[in-house]
């Protein structure tokens, strides 16, 4: 009988080689875990994505009037739309959503939904960005906006922030195209305004001032003839203008009208422009503080005239004689005192 030898392997040198029963207990484990979270993850995107809502709605100013491109965001997301042509809007939020309304020109809102799916918003103007306007002819209001021409508005607390001898000074530097000129007459003297350059030599260049609606007569009158004592005493002096008068912490707002267009209403006396003055006045709803300011100024000559008194016959113009023997008083000193002005 012939001996007969076979490579067989032994069956438990394969069973060496396999893991063990708690690894393949192990890895099953891992494999149901991952699937498990795996569906989880789709059945709360399927819950979430059955979960939201369509909300449909109209947003309208406080007359009724729809509001064209207002921006409905649900709050704390990116999700969010503007409103059509008539105010209309639709967006898809989660339950109990918020939603945050805004446009420019108005207050903005958070409206909760409240599982609602229709929706009525109104928006109120925004009082802080609409006040900005400005008085024009004839007391009339009007946005800066709708304004076809130049106008400046100057607010009465920059008249006083520094100090000036009257209001008209005031205004020197508020306003571009806007020349101040104050007058070399001393304490009280008028002041003069141009805008946009003057416009004639032999006429007069001064605008028109409006107080409250009223036009008021700012001319620059000399003084009596024989106040001093004969007509050529007369010559050219400043007897002060009525404007210049005004108290800067009396007046609310001064608004300039610059061209022709601005002061077409008032005709041919404001073909130099307009300067409207709104003076301050009582509220029954809101308390005024009362406030004390003074202003004390002192003015001085810098240099006196000179005299010629050694020829000549005192009293007339042209004269020729001989040299004078007497010494001629000179009243000038005495004349040209300090100036003081008190507001």
């Amino acid at each position: 009988m012939t001996d007969c030898f076979c490579n067989v392997m032994p069956y438990t040198s394969y069973s060496e080689k396999l893991p063990g029963p708690g690894c393949r207990i192990l890895f099953r484990t891992l494999v149901l875990t991952f699937c498990l979270c795996l569906l989880s993850g789709f059945e709360v995107r399927a819950q979430s994505a059955q979960r939201k809502f369509v909300v449909r709605g109209h947003v309208t100013d406080q007359t009724g009037a729809p509001l064209v491109g207002v921006t409905v965001v649900e709050h704390g997301t990116s999700n969010g739309v503007a409103t059509l042509s008539g105010g209309e809007f639709s967006i898809s939020v989660a339950p109990g959503a918020v939603l945050d309304v805004s446009c420019v020109g108005y207050v903005p809102r958070s409206v909760p939904t409240e599982n609602r799916t229709g929706l009525d918003i109104t928006l109120e103007e925004d009082v802080k960005v609409i006040a900005d306007v400005i008085v024009t002819a004839l007391g009339l209001e009007r946005n800066y906006a709708d304004l076809t021409y130049s106008a400046d508005k100057i607010k009465g607390t920059q008249l006083t922030n520094v100090k000036s001898s009257n209001m008209i000074l005031s205004l020197a530097g508020k306003s571009a195209g806007v020349q101040v000129n104050e007058s070399s007459s001393g304490a009280g003297a008028s002041s003069k305004i141009s805008i946009r350059g003057v416009r004639s030599v032999a006429s007069d260049n001064q605008p028109l001032y409006v107080v409250d609606g009223m036009p008021i007569l700012n001319s620059s009158p000399e003084q009596v003839y024989t106040a001093i004592g004969g007509v050529a005493d007369a010559g050219n002096r400043d007897g002060g203008d009525g404007i210049s008068n005004l108290n800067a912490e009396d007046i609310e707002s001064v608004s300039i009208l610059k061209g022709a267009p601005a002061a077409a209403l008032y005709g041919s006396q404001a073909a130099n422009g307009v300067i409207l003055i709104t003076i301050k006045k009582g509220s029954a709803e809101k308390r005024q503080p009362v406030t004390f300011t003074s202003n004390l100024t002192f003015q001085s000559p810098f240099r006196l005239p000179d005299f010629q008194n050694r020829y000549g016959v005192s009293g007339v113009v042209e004269s020729w004689g001989t040299r004078a023997v007497m010494k001629a008083y000179d009243n000038a000193g005495d004349f040209f005192r300090t100036g003081a002005l008190r507001r």
